[in-house]
């Protein structure tokens, strides 16, 4: 079973019907970037303009008074640093989609397949992408990338599921300075020590959790992954939930 949504319809393998909630909530992101995208667009060099002319102001009267440099060097710096410092502070201030409007669509997507009292049992998020388990036994998984879509999955379209674990060796070496105790002959002769080297190895394991499906008997195997990090216990936790569905 399928979900695929796009800016005119919903299609469900098996099923036509469009479902109302899923357009809305396409719609309503979509509607959202693209007007952030435009006011974006539309104010960027005004605002380019004024953080510059404003870091510009900053600076040069830190050049000046504080740094005490001459009038050209300090235009000179101003201008330079200031553009940067403007860029940086319109690009972040940049309007985006905000976490909780995402939030807000992607429960309201799964929750079209959440029936009765079913509810989730697992889940996991990353931006826009989620990965659902409820205690149906389906599986809703969105990859919200440049393009919306869902993917249902029954108990009988999982192939497999296993934790692939990637060992990194990471080496850090630490130098210890020279230093000298007394000097000249006799009694109070000099001592030194020369410069020493400790290097040490640690192997950090990165664990990615892989789902292989299948939407019907004569489709494509696809593969579906999480990437946890160091994060083996919630790894394993997740495959043992999947894997037990079968």
């Amino acid at each position: 079973m399928e979900l695929k949504i796009n800016n005119n319809y919903v299609l469900v393998s098996g099923q036509n019907k469009s479902t109302k909630i899923e357009n809305e909530e396409f719609n309503r992101l979509l509607g959202l970037d693209e007007t952030h995208s435009k006011n974006n667009k539309d104010n960027f060099q005004k605002r380019f303009i004024k953080f510059s002319l404003i870091s510009f102001a900053v600076l040069f009267s830190l050049f000046l008074f504080l740094f005490h440099a001459s009038w050209i060097k300090s235009v000179i710096w101003g201008v330079i640093l200031g553009s940067v410092l403007g860029y940086i502070i319109t690009k972040r201030l940049e309007e985006k989609t905000s976490d909780s409007d995402i939030l807000q669509s992607i429960r309201k997507i799964i929750s079209q397949y959440n029936y009765g009292n079913f509810k989730n049992i697992y889940t996991y998020r990353k931006g826009r992408d989620s990965f659902v388990v409820n205690s149906a036994g389906l599986i809703i998984m969105n990859e919200w990338h440049n393009r919306l879509s869902a993917t249902v999955l029954f108990p009988q379209n999982i192939l497999s599921a296993r934790i692939n674990t990637d060992t990194e060796l990471q080496t850090t070496t630490k130098q210890s300075g020279s230093f000298t105790v007394g000097a000249g002959k006799g009694v109070f002769g000099g001592y030194s020590t020369g410069r020493k080297a400790q290097s040490k190895t640690v192997a950090v394991h990165k664990h990615r959790f892989e789902l292989r499906y299948q939407l019907s008997a004569n489709s494509n195997v696809q593969l579906k992954t999480i990437d946890f990090g160091s994060n083996r216990v919630e790894a394993d936790n997740l495959c043992d939930l999947v894997q037990n569905l079968r």
